[in-house]
């Protein structure tokens, strides 16, 4: 017994040494990446009632063991409505292996990274835990902000106007610096990334802000800037846009300057979807930069008014001092024509960098109605062009409408009073003859009674009215129609007569050749007649001796 004891033990060390060696071989089991991130895209749901979409993901093992190791991968502490079956595989000693896995994923969450639970890599036989991780959820934002579009003037003064696709440009920066003065427009295009087929109310898009945050307000006039902007309700695949536009300070130092943009909104299940961007613009300035700051002219439509008024500013923008600076302002029709030579302009780092002119003119008085632009032209070193507007200018007919006259309308309520008051007395004084009339007549001797007479009434009549000149030109033009109305009817009714007589003239013709043929026989007959008259009268004298 005493030597079985020893034997025993010497055993159990041998097999304690063993299991210690598989374990080292099966632990040598690792996990190579540094997160496990799978990737969630709510455009997967399609259908109204759905409810989960399958998202697939990986994980990278290395067995640094000498033996081979089967294991298994588990997944604990996820959140309700998410299912992952159990994945098994073999790893050979020193093989290194991307095991790929599947996840039924619920709309339960925001777009950004959040931790869904952990995953465990165990034996396969023994169930031990090898190693294990944080799984991480990256929700993609159904809310896409697709483009930026910028548009803005150079250092140079040329117009630019630069694209960007947000989802291909990860910085957004302008090609050009751009330059101080001028004005920036940005437009905004955002879009719905949910499928029209998923559950409408759960895929709308609500509470949609985009927010600009510059990093310095010094780039902008009066340093102010509106930096939050909202948008409409928007529905499933639907798209919108916001243009933003902003001046540069006149006096921003040049430097480089960044916009922090980010567009969110929240889905029909309240949770928020997020897109961040910046985009960096600079800020630069030239050496000879003399711009037209202010073109004014009061009043800028002029009708009665004998002279106008032109108000301008110059400013020098660049890094250099302008001494040669010239200014002419011209409109042949008008007869302006000024020529300021030799303005002096400090550089714009110097506060009397500007320059004020004004100036009046007399409006032709014989001059048409019409459109007289001015055209102002700004010349640096004498004759080289440095900037230039058109100032509109508009002249329209003079139209003198002349008010009623106060005499006037002070006598017609005087007059209206006088008669108010004359045919007063007048009834009064014939109600009292008539009673004198009928109660007594006057006896001899007596004075007849004296009458008064009313005073005469001066009467006031409105001239024509425009309404009585159209109504009598209504009239007279009707009169007109009617006249030549049975003109044409009394022409007609002589055209149809004379016709009538053609006629009948043409039925009697044949009538009267034959009356004429008769007349001629019975005229011959006659003729005939008388001829053997006279004969036998001869016969009868020769007869007679």
């Amino acid at each position: 017994m005493a030597s079985f004891k020893p034997r025993f033990k010497h055993l159990t060390i041998v097999l304690l040494l063993i299991l210690i060696t598989a374990i080292s071989a099966a632990a040598a089991v690792q996990i190579t990446d540094e997160k496990i991130i799978i990737e969630a895209d709510y455009n997967q749901f399609t259908e109204e009632s759905q409810k989960q979409i399958d998202v697939n993901g990986k994980v990278n093992l290395a067995n640094d063991g000498t033996e081979n190791a089967q294991i298994s991968l588990e997944f604990s502490n996820l959140p309700t409505d998410y299912q992952a079956g159990e994945v098994t595989a073999t790893l050979a000693a020193g093989e290194t292996k991307t095991v790929p896995f599947t996840i039924k994923v619920p709309h339960k969450k925001g777009s950004g990274q959040s931790s869904i639970g952990t995953l465990t890599i165990k034996d396969a036989l023994t169930k031990q835990v090898l190693a294990s991780k944080t799984l991480t959820q990256n929700t993609k934002s159904m809310l896409l902000l697709s483009e930026i579009k910028v548009e803005y003037t150079d250092k140079t003064g040329k117009s630019r106007s630069q694209l960007f696709d947000t989802e291909k440009n990860a910085e957004l920066t302008l090609d050009n610096n751009v330059k101080p003065g001028t004005e920036v427009k940005m437009t905004f295009e955002l879009e719905n990334l949910f499928d029209r087929d998923y559950d409408q109310d759960d895929a709308e898009l609500s509470d949609l802000e985009l927010e600009i945050e510059p990093d310095d307000l010094d780039l902008f006039v009066d340093q102010e800037f509106d930096e939050v902007y909202t948008f409409d309700d928007l529905g499933a695949q639907k798209k919108d846009s916001k243009v933003i536009t902003f001046m540069i300070d006149d006096d921003v130092d040049p430097d480089e300057f960044v916009f922090e943009i980010t567009l969110s909104a929240e889905d029909g299940k309240n949770f928020v979807h997020e897109v961040k961007k910046e985009l960096t613009l600079s800020v630069e300035r030239i050496r000879d930069d003399v711009r037209i700051t202010t073109a004014e002219i009061t009043p800028a439509t002029a009708a009665c008014e004998q002279s106008a008024s032109i108000h301008l500013t110059i400013k020098n923008f660049g890094t250099n001092d302008q001494e040669n600076v010239g200014l002419i302002i011209f409109n042949q029709k008008l007869g302006v024509k000024e020529n300021i030579p030799d303005i002096s302009l400090p550089r714009s780092s110097k506060s009397d960098n500007s320059y004020d002119f004004t100036t009046s003119f007399l409006i032709p008085k014989d001059l048409p109605a019409g459109a007289y632009p001015l055209d102002v032209t700004l010349l640096i070193r004498k004759n080289q062009d440095s900037d230039r507007q058109i100032i509109p200018f508009k002249l329209e007919k003079c139209t003198i409408t002349e008010p009623a006259s106060t005499e006037n309308k002070a006598e017609e309520n005087e007059l209206a009073k006088t008669l108010d008051k004359t045919t007063g007395s007048a009834t009064e004084n014939a109600e009292k003859g008539q009673g004198l009339l009928a109660g007594k007549e006057p006896a001899a001797g007596d004075k007849a009674p004296s009458v008064k007479t009313s005073p005469v009434i001066k009467t006031i009549e409105d001239p024509y009215t425009n309404d009585d000149i159209a109504a009598a030109l209504l009239i007279t033009g009707v009169v007109i129609i009617l006249a030549f109305i049975t003109w044409m009817l009394v022409l007609l009714f002589q055209q149809g007569e004379q016709r009538t007589k053609e006629k009948e003239k043409e039925s009697e013709g044949p009538h009267n050749e034959k009356r004429q043929k008769n007349q001629e026989r019975v005229n011959s007959e006659k003729v005939v007649s008388s001829e053997k008259k006279s004969i036998n009268k001869n016969k009868q004298t020769r007869e007679e001796p």
